[in-house]
């Protein structure tokens, strides 16, 4: 996904933030996440924003960071006996890091991650307007850092590359399906504002 291309506010009327947040309860403050790997069940503690950006806003995500790389201390040390004796399915283990992303983000998966690639690319803007903006990524969750993120890409774009930025966020990515009313932003209402 290529980085927007920041300019700063500018005279036109405000661009309309696309909704994405699919859960607003997640941006309230941080939740556990329960991840349910067979018959074994794990608890990620609740997490702030930096925590989870210390592991997605990196330049290669390893999922293992994630899960079960956040789990606490002892049971992360159960998790690893059931993987020596065969009791977990890695595939499963894998399977589950979207969903927890998902959880957590309160976004699809791939909207969350290329909003997280977006900050990480365009720190050197974003970083010090979100500071000043007072999204505290040691306080907020990670739904909520990341709905204050959107907000300041958007607000710090040209109008006319809004529709674009969107769609691009939106779009699944191969072997992802969403029904079209699910999307932010259909095709027909992007033709439309031509």
């Amino acid at each position: 996904m290529v980085a927007p291309q920041l300019s700063g506010l500018d005279s036109q009327p405000p661009a309309p933030i696309p909704k994405l947040n699919r859960d607003p309860v997640w941006s309230l403050k941080p939740w556990p996440v329960t991840v349910q790997i067979g018959m074994y069940e794990w608890t990620i503690p609740a997490l702030p924003a930096a925590d989870w950006l210390s592991v997605l806003m990196v330049e290669q995500v390893d999922p293992d960071d994630v899960f079960p790389g956040l789990l606490e201390p002892e049971d992360l040390e159960q998790f690893d006996e059931f993987i020596v004796d065969g009791d977990i399915n890695l595939d499963d283990v894998y399977s589950s890091f979207f969903d927890i992303i998902e959880t957590v983000s309160g976004r699809y998966w791939w909207v969350a991650l290329r909003l997280i690639h977006v900050a990480r690319e365009q720190w050197h803007i974003l970083g010090p307007d979100m500071v000043m903006r007072g999204a505290d990524p040691t306080r907020l969750s990670l739904s909520a850092w990341l709905d204050s993120l959107l907000v300041t890409i958007i607000q710090g774009m040209k109008r006319e590359h809004v529709s674009s930025f969107s769609l691009q966020l939106e779009a699944p990515p191969a072997g992802e399906e969403i029904a079209e009313e699910e999307m932010e932003m259909s095709a027909n209402a992007f033709l439309s504002m031509g």
